[in-house]
């Protein structure tokens, strides 16, 4: 997600660093949406606006500009035979992941499908946020403190991954802290053999198992406010998140009482 926002900014600067913000209109920005979600894509073409809509918010606390213009323009649509981004991973999926996994990638994974941590949070996470059955971290992107109790089943894979001598709770093969790029290539040779044996599908990724928490939970009955404190961050997003599970238990209603046919369900 970071090497999204980096890519973002560096178009920005090598495209238009040159003009004035005061002279960037609501209008140039839809016209410079739509011209990227030609040439690259829709997703990066909303990469790209939400930077610029960092900039004027900037701008206007520093009393450069009087408005944000990107405001006023809405977000590059999602092609619908676009492969969706980051889905849960089902729980065939999970189970073949966490059997086939070797103990460097199994650690990990384990701790974002049971804590819904994010990637970086994870790999960075140090041996001392450990504190008996809680962790404590400190979340990157948010800067939120959040104190967490251990799941009962994370423990004993925690026992089985966690012999190293890195200073963090998560090492790569060798016993030494993960590089996000090794991390992330790791994983994609791992993940690229499964789906070759036909254990996993396509499209799984690493923050998909922040979505997989969300469901899980929802399923299990809980709240938005419920998720959005256990992910840490706010409901809105929960929402977003668990927006597949939300769905099928309201199926699961409906059907209960749909009947086209007019006949009782026996």
């Amino acid at each position: 997600m970071r090497a999204g926002y980096e890519d973002a900014i560096k178009w920005l600067v090598q495209g238009a660093a040159a003009m004035p913000l005061s002279k960037i209109t609501s209008g140039f920005i839809a016209q410079m949406r739509d011209e990227l979600t030609k040439v690259c894509s829709w997703h990066f073409a909303n990469e790209v606006r939400k930077a610029l809509s960092i900039a004027f918010s900037a701008a206007c606390e520093a009393g450069l500009v009087d408005n944000n213009p990107v405001k006023d323009t809405k977000r590059a649509k999602r092609p619908k035979s676009a492969p969706r981004r980051n889905r849960p991973w089902t729980f065939e999926e999970r189970v073949a992941i966490m059997r086939a996994a070797p103990s460097h990638l199994k650690l990990p994974i384990a701790l974002s499908m049971y804590m819904g941590w994010r990637e970086g949070d994870v790999l960075r996470l140090p041996k001392t946020a450990r504190k008996g059955m809680w962790f404590a971290l400190t979340t990157q992107k948010t800067g939120e403190h959040a104190e967490m109790p251990i799941h009962r089943p994370l423990v004993a894979i925690l026992k089985e991954c966690g012999d190293h001598d890195a200073m963090t709770l998560c090492a790569n093969s060798a016993g030494r802290p993960w590089t996000q790029c090794g991390f992330r290539a790791s994983l994609r040779t791992f993940m690229k053999r499964l789906e070759r044996e036909g254990a996993i599908g396509e499209g799984l990724t690493f923050h998909g198992l922040r979505h997989t928490a969300a469901m899980v939970l929802k399923e299990a009955g809980a709240s938005d406010d419920d998720i959005a404190v256990w992910l840490t961050h706010s409901p809105q997003m929960a929402r977003h998140y668990s927006q597949d599970a939300s769905k099928r238990e309201r199926r699961k209603a409906i059907v209960k009482t749909f009947d086209p046919m007019k006949r009782r369900f026996r």
